[in-house]
């Protein structure tokens, strides 16, 4: 992987106005130093986010280093300009080189790893691992807690599972004899007795053992542990999203940009929906607005291309006075699942998210951002209950964590925690995590609304 970088980052300094003011010597030591120290060539388990992250720090340094490192009088447009291409270009490609080497040399890197549990979030944990191609982590087994003379009283649902389940009084012979890297201690209920029962347990067979911890719902926080003269502690705090002003600055920043650009997709997008609204002999507008909560509680019109019946809302109050079970459903939900309203050209552009796209139009005019909470109806209000003022805090999304968690699958009140994990745990970075992964969502055409 340090070859190749190596070998584009010569090919982008060769010849260039680079070339004549730092030698590519000192340019490369910069680059590869800087990605040292920020944890870039590790052969260890990552998400692709985090190697994003890791990855875009290590080039704007290198961009700022660059710049730095001559005197004032050898500075000029085109040495910075290309020193800004040369820093973009390398972001790109350590990405792309990162992925498609642990694909490729997935086989002999990636650590083995043992899953201690069945229930909800070893499943969770076992989909993330399967998931995230880019992690060189490999589960090789789920160990089965009940029933186990070893740890009495632990009782979980049993999930299906692609790898073979092990009863966890088998564990230490299967540790005999399989080479495992890494153990996962998916108990989160679990006593200290017998978590300590389990560490005694694997502790000669594995060298690194992560356990998830007991927390109090989806809500975390900007959470860090500390180790304070020899007691652990973790650190939290609440509500981050206002207090980091130049964070805020640069979501608005991105909001713009992308509004823009959405401005110009939708034209010839818009034109493509009107022709298929009219092959399927509907000539009523392809545009459907309604209001919506947004920051502050503030009420706005968000702006959608129309799914529907015209006349939608009338129509779902018919249904929910003829038939009640449509009512509890939808009570509950907030949707229907197999919406009658629902036009055939409306399923099509739901199931790749099109009809979602004017609402950049929204992010433009500042209404909405590319990500945050999900933009609930005035009538949602009450039943968002203690929610309501952590997700108002913040403008609502295009996407945001319950579309890239589920999407349309998620019921309301998981929905609920979604945004006001969001809220209290905001970044950039988080941001940026959304956006991926609901290309990728999207592109699935996975629970689509």
């Amino acid at each position: 992987m340090i070859l190749s970088e190596a070998l584009i980052l010569f090919l982008m300094h060769y010849g260039s106005i680079v070339w004549t003011i730092v030698s590519y010597r000192r340019y490369a030591f910069m680059y590869f130093m800087l990605g040292t120290i920020l944890g870039r060539y590790k052969c260890s388990t990552s998400l692709i986010w985090d190697e994003a992250k890791r990855t875009i720090l290590s080039n704007l340094s290198f961009f700022l280093a660059t710049n730095v490192m001559n005197t004032l009088h050898m500075w000029s447009v085109p040495y910075v300009l290309w020193n800004l291409l040369t820093a973009a270009v390398m972001t790109v490609t350590a990405m792309v080189i990162n992925r498609f080497y642990r694909i490729w040399f997935r086989k002999w890197l990636a650590q083995d790893v043992l899953i201690i549990g069945t229930g909800e979030d070893a499943r969770d944990l076992e989909s993330v691992y399967g998931l995230n191609r880019f992690a060189l982590s490999r589960i090789v087994g789920i160990v089965d807690c009940n029933h186990s003379k070893r740890l009495p009283g632990i009782s979980q649902p049993v999930y299906p599972y692609d790898e073979e389940i092990i009863p966890y009084d088998s564990m230490k012979d299967y540790l005999k004899t399989h080479n495992v890297d890494e153990v996962v201690i998916a108990l989160p209920d679990a006593s200290k007795e017998q978590m300590q029962i389990i560490y005694n347990d694997i502790n000669e067979y594995v060298n690194v053992v992560k356990s998830m911890p007991k927390i109090n719902g989806i809500v975390t926080y900007q959470s860090q542990v500390e180790d304070f003269d020899g007691v652990i502690l973790i650190s939290s705090s609440a509500g981050v999203m206002h207090q980091d002003i130049i964070g805020l600055i640069i979501k608005r920043l991105f909001d713009i940009l992308g509004g823009m650009i959405g401005a110009v997709i939708l034209i010839p997008m818009t034109i493509y929906v009107k022709l298929q609204f009219l092959k399927n002999g509907d000539k009523e507008g392809i545009f459907f607005t309604q209001e919506r909560i947004g920051y502050k509680g503030k009420l706005f019109k968000m702006i959608k291309y129309r799914s529907m019946v015209p006349n939608a809302e009338e129509v779902l109050e018919q249904m929910m006075e003829e038939n009640p079970e449509i009512r509890e459903e939808y009570e509950i939900n907030k949707k229907l699942e197999d919406d009658p309203r629902v036009t055939e050209i409306g399923k099509k552009i739901r199931r790749s998210s099109i009809d979602e796209l004017p609402q950049l139009l929204n992010v433009l005019k500042g209404e909405m951002s590319l990500v945050g909470p999900r933009p609930y109806l005035p009538r949602e209000k009450e039943d968002m209950g203690k929610y309501y003022k952590t997700i108002v805090s913040c403008k609502p999304g295009l996407t945001g964590m319950w579309q890239t968690h589920g999407r349309s699958e998620a019921p309301f009140p998981q929905r609920l925690r979604f945004d006001d994990y969001y809220y209290r745990n905001w970044s950039i970075w988080l941001d940026l995590t959304i956006l991926t992964k609901t290309f990728k969502t999207v592109n699935s055409s996975t629970g689509a609304i």
